[in-house]
């Protein structure tokens, strides 16, 4: 007997998201489930109703079980996959897929960019190296160098932001979460992630950059 596997091999990777089990409920109703499981590190539910009624319970990084299609809500390597028995499971994966991504912050997004990648730093810092004694013998005026050194402490310090990002979404943030009364900090517990890394970074940037100011000034 032969067997069609090529479905099984199929992921749509999720990346870096966050989504309440509210919110989660009302995707897979607009999308007709009637039948799911799930189950978390310590935890199965038998039913969409099981979940409904224990909310509190799902949140964290569950899997869930639909008829034509697996969600895997794993930190930074979740997937929706179909089910290889399904006919349809393919396209209602991808249908899943592309509701779920919708809830991707800017900052989710913004992390996951490859410009700001391993590979594009060392490429940076390869140009830099070479860069200074290139630009001492070809007698480079100081506003190029100085214009040099401003995109640089920009461009690291967006990549110091997205490695922050990433590292708060992995250790820190809740893929699915669940808020059943929403006070201050909980609501706004992105915005002050936001801020807390921004106000690092600034800082950071502002103490190697202050010198960078005080040298173009001196030359108006």
């Amino acid at each position: 007997m032969v067997r069609d596997i090529s479905r099984e091999n199929i992921r749509y990777k999720l990346g870096l998201i966050s989504i309440s089990v509210d919110d989660l409920i009302k995707l897979l109703e607009s999308k007709g489930v009637k039948n799911a499981t799930a189950k978390t590190d310590t935890v199965e539910f038998d039913s969409l109703d099981d979940i409904k009624t224990n909310k509190a319970l799902l949140a964290g990084q569950p899997r869930i079980y639909l008829e034509e299609a697996i969600i895997s809500f794993e930190r930074g390597w979740g997937a929706v996959s179909p089910r290889g028995d399904q006919p349809n499971g393919s396209s209602f994966a991808k249908s899943v897929f592309e509701e779920l991504i919708m809830y991707k912050s800017p900052l989710d997004r913004f992390s996951e960019s490859r410009i700001f990648g391993w590979t594009y730093v060392l490429i940076f810092i390869a140009f830099g190296w070479f860069w200074k004694p290139i630009a001492a013998k070809l007698d480079i005026g100081d506003n190029v160098n100085y214009t040099l050194d401003i995109i640089f402490m920009g461009y690291f310090a967006m990549f110091v932001t997205k490695h922050l990002w990433a590292g708060y979404s992995a250790f820190f943030r809740k893929v699915v979460y669940y808020r059943p009364v929403d006070g201050f900090f909980r609501r706004n517990i992105e915005t002050i992630a936001v801020s807390a890394i921004t106000g690092l970074v600034g800082l950071a940037v502002g103490a190697v950059g202050s010198g960078f100011i005080d040298k173009i000034k001196g030359l108006f």
